[in-house]
């Protein structure tokens, strides 16, 4: 049985009944019982406003970040820039950075080509947005951002197993030159 569920009265007179408890201790104790239910009872209430404002937000941001009407002024900008971040930043850069290695020139483009994936960029934009960076450019770079991997996900799906087919043959070929 819960104390909730006691009347306070026949608690104090079923407690204080004990030769070592008088009846001020007794609603003492019942008191201060009472005051720390109270107490997390309030707190857990303000987090639990809390908790369900958040989750308001996260919604109505979720429901943004879906919602494809807003892609369509975008689709232009990301065309241009994953092609030309995948096409020629991010190749040129690994070819750079690999300047005087001791790896092949296929090596080199295979790593531009496959390079560092886009989990960079969702970390950058997800914590943009939640610092309440939101105007029309947060959402134009959310779309670029998202749409740039997710170009990024489909070409290199398609075009690994081709790639690497046709590098491991080629280095079979030198290999046994």
């Amino acid at each position: 049985m819960r104390l909730s569920e006691f009347d306070r009265n026949t608690l104090v007179v079923i407690v204080s009944s004990h030769d070592s408890l008088s009846e001020s201790d007794v609603n003492r104790v019942i008191d201060q019982v009472e005051s720390a239910r109270d107490s997390a009872l309030q707190k857990a209430e303000r987090l639990e406003h809390q908790v369900q404002s958040r989750i308001n937000d996260l919604k109505l941001q979720a429901q943004k970040q879906v919602d494809f009407d807003l892609m369509g002024p975008h689709v232009l900008d990301v065309l241009l820039l994953s092609g030309l971040l995948l096409l020629v930043i991010r190749p040129l850069g690994a070819q750079l950075s690999l300047l005087g290695g001791l790896q092949p020139m296929p090596t080199r483009w295979l790593t531009g080509w496959f390079g560092i994936r886009g989990l960079g960029s969702l970390y950058y934009l997800t914590y943009a947005l939640s610092q309440g960076r939101e105007n029309p450019l947060a959402d134009r770079l959310t779309w670029i951002g998202y749409l740039t991997i997710a170009v990024s996900i489909c070409l290199h799906g398609v075009t690994a197993s081709p790639l690497m087919n046709w590098y491991r043959a080629r280095k079979q070929s030198h290999s046994a030159i």
